[in-house]
């Protein structure tokens, strides 16, 4: 089935469809969704339509540009991709979708959604919001002193992991319980960028069987210790076979990917691009937009590894 989906190449990576996808969605991440009125699986017209509506309602003049700026390009993507129109959103971690009277997730914390076009149903991790840096140092430190316990359906003890990717996992076991029997048919990915990417694989990992692709942008590894925990709790056999199902996608000179126990990724399903940004503005390269050229409808061309920054950032986390 993924085979004729035409979500990966005959060289077994992520096909350019798919991976436009994937940085469609993340954007879309990226708009302040909890401040538009959105239910349950909404077209992309009526989010950018919301976000229209929101923009003269903004304070500051640099915020209405900023979103001006982010709808004008996910427009655009939708013009020179036509399937993007067709995408709905829904399962927003940050909405009442249990109908408890409160938030599912603080949206300053961990976000997610479920993008599905056609038979493709993307579980999507959102970046870094702003009240979850501290949550990533414990992603690359490994200590306990600010995990939390999680324990996973088939008993399995996860020690090492931060408050906010037991909030991930958390977060699938309700879509999964929901929504199993009505997904069994469909091809279920997970994605994400910098963070979103660490959750994105991480579902991956830990739910075993249940996702058939998973697609990472620019984010971390984990420590030592989640990798090993991993390991111990679900075999090397099965350890290897999933990471068969793991892409990832990084900026050659991104300073987020340089972070964290890179095996974890099967080395022949990393691939390094060169973004579409000005190098003085070398914070860029993290970003998702420059990935893709607004003006040509083309993802960044492959290159051949990591950049500088990139091995600069890696040998001081090593150090360290």
């Amino acid at each position: 089935m993924l085979e004729e989906s035409g979500l990966i190449t005959a060289d077994n990576y992520a096909s350019e469809e798919f991976i436009i996808s994937e940085i469609f969605y993340n954007q879309i991440l990226y708009l302040p969704l909890d401040r538009l009125d959105l239910k349950d699986s909404a077209s992309m017209q009526t989010v950018m339509e919301e976000s229209k509506k929101l923009i003269s309602e903004l304070k500051t003049e640099e915020d209405q540009k900023a979103l001006t700026k982010q709808v004008e390009y996910l427009e655009k993507m939708m013009e020179q991709n036509k399937d993007l129109k067709d995408v709905t959103i829904s399962h927003m971690s940050w909405q009442d979708n249990d109908s408890d009277g409160k938030p599912d997730h603080p949206y300053g914390g961990m976000q997610a959604a479920v993008f599905t076009k056609g038979e493709v149903v993307n579980v999507v991790f959102r970046g870094t919001p702003d009240e979850s840096w501290i949550d990533n140092a414990e992603i690359e430190i490994g200590t306990s002193d600010y995990s939390k316990c999680y324990v996973d359906q088939y008993g399995n003890t996860y020690n090492y992991l931060s408050p906010m990717l037991i909030e991930g996992l958390e977060y699938v076991d309700k879509l999964l319980k929901e929504n199993g029997d009505k997904w069994a048919d469909k091809i279920l990915t997970a994605g994400g960028h910098s963070k979103g990417d660490a959750l994105a694989v991480l579902v991956t990992f830990v739910k075993k069987d249940t996702f058939d692709i998973c697609f990472g942008i620019n984010g971390p590894a984990f420590s030592p210790e989640i990798r090993e925990e991993i390991i111990t709790n679900i075999g090397i056999e099965k350890f290897i076979e999933i990471q068969k199902k793991i892409r990832k996608l990084n900026e050659s000179n991104d300073y987020v990917s340089p972070f964290g126990d890179i095996s974890i990724y099967a080395p022949e399903n990393i691939r390094w691009c060169t973004g579409f940004y000005n190098p003085k503005s070398i914070l860029s390269a993290h970003y998702v937009g420059p990935l893709y050229n607004i003006e040509t409808g083309k993802i960044a061309e492959l290159t051949d590894g990591p950049g500088p920054v990139w091995l600069f950032i890696r040998s001081i986390y090593l150090k360290i």
